[in-house]
């Protein structure tokens, strides 16, 4: 980026048409949720594919990495979010076979009813956050992919969420031109 040009990362099917796109925290990898159901991960420094993750059924809208990166969130069309152990990115030495993943979910969400438009990770890792079409977003427990809490404050789809770096806030938006925040304390009883 500092002198102005850019890198094109490509995969050999004409049908991976990118849904969305994260970028790892150390800035070593590229994951973008595809339209043929796959999340696709590339080497930054070298434009290689480096992983072809299959767990969904259906476009991959949204991903998202986990603050250390060894983790990625992906969600879909498919009504579901997946968690990936991604700690071994970079270990393959030849273009990886979409047929034979060597990585699968470590564990699948179920919990939304419609497509899954967007996923966060809270900064310590603990938590990850799904907004779906049908209007709700839910609080996972990022260990074991337990439902922790539903929102269900907006009367269209939540198409972004994400979770501040300080404080206890969470933001949302929705498909009827409104952005909520969310203050999220625990009760006493779940200390």
């Amino acid at each position: 980026m500092h002198d102005g040009s850019s890198k094109v990362f490509r995969s050999d099917t004409s049908s991976s048409e990118v849904g969305s796109m994260a970028l790892s925290p150390d800035g070593s990898f590229v994951a973008a949720g595809c339209l043929d159901s796959f999340v696709r991960i590339w080497e930054v420094n070298t434009g290689r594919l480096v992983e072809q993750l299959k767990g969904h059924e259906g476009l991959v809208f949204t991903v998202a990495f986990t603050p250390d990166g060894k983790g990625l969130i992906s969600g879909g069309v498919d009504e579901t979010v997946n968690r990936w152990d991604v700690s071994a990115l970079g270990n393959h030495s030849s273009m990886p076979d979409p047929s034979k993943s060597s990585i699968q979910p470590t564990f699948t969400m179920n919990g939304h009813r419609d497509i899954v438009y967007s996923v966060a990770v809270s900064h310590d890792g603990q938590w990850i956050v799904s907004g779906s079409r049908d209007r709700t977003v839910l609080i996972w427990d990022a260990s074991n992919g337990v439902v922790h809490c539903m929102i269900d404050g907006h009367w269209d789809s939540v198409g972004s969420v994400d979770l501040s770096p300080v404080g206890n806030y969470l933001v949302t938006g929705g498909g009827n031109s409104e952005a909520k925040i969310w203050r999220l304390e625990r009760r006493p009883d779940q200390e």
